[in-house]
This record gives C-alpha cells, structure tokens and sequence, in this order.
C-alpha cells in the first residue's frame, strides 16, 4: 500500500505543532504540503512566533520528502484559511491526509486513512475518513463505522469530495425553500430540534457570523446523504485547548479523549449504513445546547 501525502495546516503554537510534525515524520510520507495562515497585525509579536514556527517546520523534515508550502503573508482567518489550504493540497492531490497543528494522531491513524482512502475511493456516498471517535464504540463488531456527522480531528478525503465545498453555503437558501429543516435530521428519529440547530448555525455561517470552515463539511453530508468514516477507537487527540486556540481556549472532556491503535487488517463493514442512536448520542451529548460538554463543544465548533 502506497503511502498517503499529507497536508498540515499550522499557525503560531510551535510546540504543538512540534508534537504532531514527530507523528507525521514517523510515518514519512513522500509528498507532505504545509500551509500556514500569515500573523494577525493587532497581536504584537505574532509575526515572530509565525517565522519561527515556519522555519522549526521545514528544518525537522529530514526524510526523503517532497515538500511543497503554502505560506500567507495576510491573515485570513479560519474559515478562509483553512478552506483555502485544503483547495489548495486537492488542486494538487486526488486524495490525501488532513491534520492541522493541533490534533496529534496516534501512529495507526495513518495507515488507517491510507487504506480507506484506496478502498473507498469510487464510494461517493463517502464523503471522508475521520481519526476521532467520541463516543464508545466498544461494541462495534467492525474496526470502523459510518456516521451522518464527519468530524475533522485528523481526516483524509478525496478530491471529489472537496470540489463539492461549498464555503459560503451558496446553496442554503435553495434547500431550505425546498424541504424547510429536513436534510438536516436524521429522518428515523424526527430531531425537531437537531434540525433547527443545524439550520441556524448554518444561517450563521452563511452570515459571516461564524468564521468556520468545517460546519459547510457537515451540510455537505447532509445534503448530498453522504457520510463519514469514524474509528472503533479514537486515533487522534486534541493537544490544543489553551488561549492560544481559535476555538479550544479552555479545558474540555473532549480534550481528554485517549487514543489507542487501530488493529490490522482492518475489519470492514458489509454495507455502508449510519446507526441513528449513535448519531442521536453524538448530537445530544455534544452538540446539543445544555450541559458542560455541550458548551465546549460550540466553544470548538461555534
């Protein structure tokens, strides 16, 4: 099995990034792109810590690799940013790896994405491969599963998937005159209220009131019924809830999330098919707007 490029997206926390450039230099793709978003002009001495991350960056990458940069001069911000650097990496590459500077994958997370990226990639009902499980999956007869919700701790795709993004959710005002709420419940357990939650914060991001780039992934799937893959157990953790973050600025339960490896060959399931209870579980547990957990959760993801 060849091994899959990746891309790693950074900014100015050289010491996670450090941490997860050593998982990624133990797997030594051939092909690894690194893009960053450039210093913000009100944070005094942000500009400084972004050169010095830059050049840590290139100077540890010691393998044979084929490195290319996408490196910003401005500040675009998350949404643009981010986006931008993942057009960027598919305009180049039919598939491949995603992990920004933050989510440390455990050494399986990355044979585990290379060999889903081959088996499923003429899937198109497949939208991405996610690294984090957050919900117990013990149970679960294969060593991974289909979920309506795709999360983007350490991820892998398609280009065929990405040339369907759509950033500034053009076509909200289209499927909501069309089926009002529906394409954003799960049609088994009528989620009234996921529906509605899901619409505004959708609105939101179509009006520029969140800057998130991973919320327009989530409609995508909706939408087009497409899903994501997640583990049976979570391969990747979030290093970076600190005041630094864009989102993650304090301590929350899924920061705690322990990964273990994944177990090869991989066990495959026989059909591609959701469990509405699990997705109810994720909804409730961790996007719904109550509880502890609950306010972390939008902390991270608006």
């Amino acid at each position: 099995m060849s091994k899959a490029p990746v891309l790693l997206i950074m900014f100015n926390r050289p010491d996670t990034t450090a941490r997860v450039l050593e998982q990624i230099a133990q797997y030594q793709p051939e092909r690894l792109y690194i893009a960053a978003d450039g210093p913000r002009p009100t944070r005094a001495g942000e500009a400084e810590v972004c050169r010095r991350v830059r050049e840590a960056t290139l100077e540890h990458i010691t393998w044979p690799c084929e490195t290319r940069t996408l490196f910003r001069e401005d500040n675009l911000g998350c949404k643009r940013a981010v986006s931008g650097a993942i057009t960027w990496f598919f305009e180049q590459e039919p598939a491949g790896i995603i992990l920004e500077d933050d989510c440390l994958p455990e050494p399986s997370f990355f044979p585990f994405c290379a060999e889903l990226l081959e088996r499923w990639q003429n899937e198109g009902r497949v939208a991405l491969i996610g690294g984090c499980n957050f919900a117990d999956s013990s149970s679960l007869e294969t060593d991974y599963g289909f979920t309506r919700y795709p999360h983007v701790w350490g991820w892998a795709s398609w280009r065929r998937m990405w040339n369907d993004y759509d950033v500034e959710l053009k076509s909200l005002a289209r499927v909501l005159d069309e089926s009002g709420t529906a394409p954003f419940a799960e049609p088994t357990n009528a989620a009234k209220d996921e529906a509605e939650f899901w619409r505004d914060r959708f609105v939101a991001v179509r009006d520029h009131r969140i800057d998130t780039w991973d919320y327009q992934l989530v409609f995508q799937c909706f939408v087009r019924r497409q899903v994501a893959i997640f583990p049976k157990h979570n391969l990747i953790k979030n290093i970076g809830f600190d005041s630094r973050a864009t989102h993650t600025r304090s301590d929350s339960p899924m920061g705690r999330l322990e990964t273990r490896a994944a177990h090869f060959p991989l066990g495959h399931p026989e059909a591609i098919a959701t469990n509405p209870e699990r997705d109810a579980y994720v909804f409730n547990t961790f996007m719904k707007p109550r509880g502890r957990i609950a306010r972390a959760w939008r902390r991270i993801f608006g």
